[in-house]
């Protein structure tokens, strides 16, 4: 028994001794990882880093998070924990914490929600290839220090490796229950004809960027985007309804080209939502606005709409009127 016990003791030391050199390893590569981050151009601030979990998991906590330029984008959250086996440390547990907050030049919003986790599996290479991972949020409210709130019962996004295109991944988006706040619902529905709770939103497409997403891949501003297929768009809400499908690549010039087909049904909500985001201008929208009525106009169904949009030569048109910019790549 004796050369058991031995073996048994010293399987617990090489065991504690794997731990000790990886956990400082991982202390050391999140250390230069965070202050590497300003020399890339991304501000980044933490008051506290540990490494614990011995002796059988990797779990390294962070402590009041801020990455990114409040004047751009900036995420803030009082702790960030990533977890992982001792066995397995390239499949991550992400877990945030109930608040967390996004600060844009414009506001400044807080997101609570009851869990908020995500699972990550990167490739066993030194370069940490991202080959899935998912994120889910439930029962999540948003608050904006702009006087205006939303909520959702369960936000899920997935993206995984499509092994059909270099360096391309697969995007699904599904955001149930949600109820969009109510200063948007007046800007765009002041009869309230649309229901309180958005019925369904759903994407799904497969980018492919420029570069692998993996530990190098956001050097030198990020990754490019070479072509963007969508799958399917579905925005159900009320009378509203938005379907979406078609393909873009990045043309000569950096921007999109490719057509996107979209189907609608009670488009003139689907502008007034546009307006009240502000994610159109008001020349846009009035260009967009009498491009649909004429094609309504021309349409044999009454019920809906199938809009082409055609990308080319740095616009978005319709039926051959240049409607705005195409969006760069």
């Amino acid at each position: 028994m004796k050369w058991l016990t031995a073996f048994l003791v010293a399987l617990m030391l090489a065991w504690g001794s794997y731990w000790f050199i990886g956990s400082r390893a991982l202390d050391a590569n999140a250390t230069a990882w965070l202050k590497d981050l300003p020399a890339q151009n991304i501000p980044a601030s933490y008051s506290g880093l540990q490494v614990q979990g011995f002796p059988n998991r990797f779990d390294l906590a962070l402590s009041d998070l801020a990455i990114g330029d409040p004047l751009a984008l900036q995420w803030r959250a009082p702790f960030f924990h990533l977890l992982a086996l001792s066995y397995r440390p390239n499949n991550l547990i992400a877990v945030f914490p109930p608040s967390q907050q996004f600060v844009t030049p414009g506001q400044t919003l807080t997101l609570t929600s009851a869990s908020a986790r995500a699972s990550v599996l990167f490739g066993a290479t030194t370069a940490l290839p991202l080959d899935h991972m998912e994120l889910v949020v439930t029962e999540g409210d948003l608050l904006s220090d702009q006087a205006w709130a939303a909520r959702f019962e369960q936000l899920r996004f997935a993206t995984r490796q499509d092994f059909s295109a270099e360096n391309a991944h697969q995007i699904g988006l599904d955001l149930i229950g949600l109820q969009p706040a109510e200063s948007l619902r007046r800007a765009i529905d002041p009869e309230r004809s649309l229901p309180e709770v958005v019925e369904s939103l759903h994407l799904d497409l497969t980018l492919q960027p420029d570069r692998p997403i993996d530990r190098n891949g956001f050097a030198d501003g990020g990754p490019g985007l070479l072509s963007l297929s969508l799958t399917s768009l579905n925005l159900h809400w009320g009378s509203m309804l938005l379907q979406a499908e078609g393909t873009l690549t990045r043309g000569s010039d950096g921007t999109a080209e490719g057509k996107i087909v979209v189907h609608l049904q009670d488009w003139r909500h689907m502008l007034a939502l546009a307006s009240a985001g502000g994610g159109l201008d008001a020349i846009s929208l009035g260009n967009l606005s009498r491009a649909l009525e004429t094609l309504e106009q021309l349409s044999p169904d009454k019920t809906g709409l199938e809009v082409p949009l055609s990308f080319a030569n740095g616009r978005v048109s319709i039926a051959g009127v240049p409607l705005f910019a195409a969006p760069a790549f």
